[in-house]
């Protein structure tokens, strides 16, 4: 099995990604995307896709007015949390 380390995209290609995935999905994260890749600084692709999965799960498990402003925040700052742990 073989592991690389691969350096963390940078803050456009987390803004591009993100961007595509609204576009892709037809869904909204509710904050800036400057600012939500400001939050996600350091993660990897991998991780992106992981995030952006547990948006689209939270807002689809919300009904049928879910409210993006709400969710993306708190899942941003577990987020956090998390990462804080690892390092």
């Amino acid at each position: 099995q073989l592991r690389l380390e691969l350096p963390a995209p940078s803050a456009e290609q987390v803004r591009e990604w993100l961007g595509r995935f609204e576009k892709e999905t037809g869904l909204t994260f509710g904050v800036s995307l400057p600012k939500l890749a400001e939050g996600l600084k350091g993660v990897s692709f991998a991780e992106l896709t992981e995030f952006c999965l547990d948006v689209k799960r939270r807002l689809v498990l919300a009904g049928p007015s879910p409210n993006a402003r709400g969710i993306v925040p708190k899942l941003l700052s577990q987020w956090k949390a998390r990462s804080a742990v690892r390092r």
